[in-house]
């Protein structure tokens, strides 16, 4: 993507990322014009890469989940009760959307997997968070907010 924290975070891992535009990038890869891409995997999975890509790296560096928006004059119009049940449905639609992602996403992978693509599984992550450091801390005031550091605590409470 065209944002500056996915192209500065590959950059600080050494690499040159180039945006493009989706409709380019089978034929990069199969030209060698790009080496790779970041794409969840059931986007991998729906577009046919195990027929192009031979290796799909479960990095896990990137989490790019899918926003339930509404505009605050809408909201604002809302009775207090609404409003209540549009965030309990919207946490409830987000724990769901996140276990049926689990679920398909270990059919998908076994899926490529026997059409032929190797998943590298064993990534060493640690690596990664040694490269990147304090990267994100480094950018909260671009990020906004504290969304860093929410996510830095929630990072923290999973381990």
């Amino acid at each position: 993507m065209e944002t500056e924290s996915y192209i500065a975070t590959y950059g600080a891992l050494g690499t040159n990322a180039v945006p493009m535009a989706w409709s380019e990038t089978i034929t990069g890869l199969q030209q060698g014009t790009i080496d790779g891409l970041d794409i969840p995997i059931s986007v991998t999975y729906t577009n046919g890469f195990p027929d192009i890509a031979k290796y799909l790296n479960m990095t896990g560096h990137f989490y790019s989940p899918l926003i339930i928006c509404v505009s605050g004059e809408l909201y604002d119009e809302l009775s207090p009760e609404e409003q209540t049940l549009l965030r309990e449905a919207a946490v409830e639609a987000g724990k769901l959307s996140r276990k049926n992602n689990a679920e398909l996403e270990t059919v998908m992978l076994e899926e490529m997997e026997a059409d032929g693509m190797t998943v590298v599984r064993d990534v060493d992550t640690a690596a990664f968070q040694e490269v990147l450091g304090s990267f994100y801390a480094e950018r909260a005031e671009t990020i906004g907010g504290t969304y860093v550091e929410d996510l830095l605590k929630a990072l923290e409470e999973m381990e």
